[in-house]
């Protein structure tokens, strides 16, 4: 069995894959990015929470959000860091979302869980998958909580800084307080077939096309 048949069998079996990033360096480049948009000066992602405040971490995180998607290049170097394994698992074809999302996890802070929800039963697309990374080191109470295809319960899975985890949109996830001691801060953006099944959110609205191949291109224009 090739490598490329193992990821689609535990991607089929678990609903999602975890991947180290081939590219550590536009990692790093990339995590110096978003470190550049704060308000504060901060020079560690994981101990924020000793310059922001409960009260004002959701505000800096919109603020965050807004300076991440006024540079319109991040999408496509994010989607560089899982190329690779989005090709495999989604395909080469790729739609992806117009906004990429930021998420803080501060020790304790209570305003800022996620109640466990499946996203295609919000209206999204089955056929969706998330690329998720952090871009702090995630594990136990700080990091994302999932119920894998092949599992009956929720699990907080482990996920170190320079891994990437690709999980589809049917499963079950979600975030608790984080009772340990580091911020965990994640990025992640919503990819699927450009040809699959759109949900409520669709192309144009919240998904652009990414990679479309010349065969495509000529059919598009033939049709129109």
């Amino acid at each position: 069995m090739n490598n490329e048949n193992k990821i689609e069998e535990e991607f089929i079996e678990k609903g999602f894959f975890q991947f180290v990033i081939e590219d550590r360096v536009s990692l790093d480049q990339l995590r110096q990015e978003v470190l550049s948009f704060s308000s504060d000066p901060i020079d560690n992602l994981s101990t924020i929470h000793q310059k922001i405040s409960t009260s004002d971490i959701n505000n800096y995180r919109m603020d965050m959000i807004r300076k991440i998607n006024a540079k319109e290049d991040l999408r496509e170097k994010y989607y560089q860091l899982g190329k690779t394994h989005l090709d495999i698992i989604v395909g080469n074809e790729l739609a992806i979302q117009k906004n990429i999302n930021l998420s803080i996890q501060m020790p304790g802070d209570e305003t800022s869980t996620m109640a466990l929800h499946r996203d295609c039963e919000a209206g999204n697309s089955p056929f969706e998958v998330v690329l998720w990374i952090p871009l702090t080191d995630s594990f136990a109470s700080n990091s994302i909580q999932m119920q894998a295809r092949n599992e009956g319960q929720l699990k907080a899975l482990t996920v170190p800084y320079g891994n990437g985890l690709v999980f589809s949109h049917s499963l079950l996830h979600g975030n608790l307080v984080n009772k340990e001691s580091k911020t965990r801060v994640s990025i992640n953006l919503r990819f699927k077939s450009l040809w699959a099944p759109y949900g409520n959110k669709g192309l144009g609205e919240s998904f652009l096309p990414l990679n479309m191949k010349a065969a495509t291109r000529i059919g598009i224009e033939y049709e129109s």
